[in-house]
């Protein structure tokens, strides 16, 4: 290589540099960005997952408290926490959130009568409560796996934290 070839790359050398950087911290913002989104999208499905739990405990207390009118309010809400949660939660919480929406729809209405106004018995309630907490459980545990991946929460805690929810529920009723 001749001198002259030398002083052509020690001119091209600092724009090589720059080009190399340049490509490097493209590829990392990129990068950061598609962390950062991802985050931001966790973030709000555990937000709607709270609000979420908390107004199942709502309507709970209203089946307990035997408040039908406060249970029609709660459920509306209910329903649109169920709407923006298929949108945003992914497929293994969306399978157990469908099937707790199902059956909270059959609990409540198993609580507040039929449409002729004649009350289900005992056995259809306790049925029906069945139902519901097997499926609460189960969208318990894919919502924490979603949220914390590897969630020390495992499915026999899970089921003794919905039993206990269950059996608060039966000794608050009488």
């Amino acid at each position: 290589m001749s001198s002259e070839h030398l002083e052509i790359l020690k001119s091209l050398l600092p724009v090589l540099v720059a080009l190399l950087t340049l490509t490097g911290g493209g590829i990392v913002y990129n990068w950061q960005k598609s962390i950062d989104r991802k985050n931001q999208i966790l973030q709000e499905r555990r937000t709607l997952y709270r609000n979420f739990m908390g107004k199942v405990q709502q309507l709970l207390l209203d089946k307990q408290m035997d408040k039908a009118d406060k249970a029609v309010e709660h459920f509306l809400e209910f329903k649109l926490l169920i709407a923006e949660l298929l949108v945003t939660a992914p497929d293994k919480v969306i399978a157990p959130l469908k099937s707790t929406d199902a059956a909270m729809k059959n609990l409540m209405r198993v609580t507040f009568t039929s449409n002729s106004g004649t009350p289900f018995d005992d056995d259809d309630t306790a049925s029906a409560e069945r139902d519901f907490f097997d499926a609460y459980e189960k969208t318990l545990i894919e919502m924490r796996r979603d949220s914390f991946g590897d969630t020390e929460v495992t499915d026999k805690f899970a089921k003794a934290l919905v039993d206990a929810m269950s059996a608060s529920l039966i000794i608050g009723k009488r």
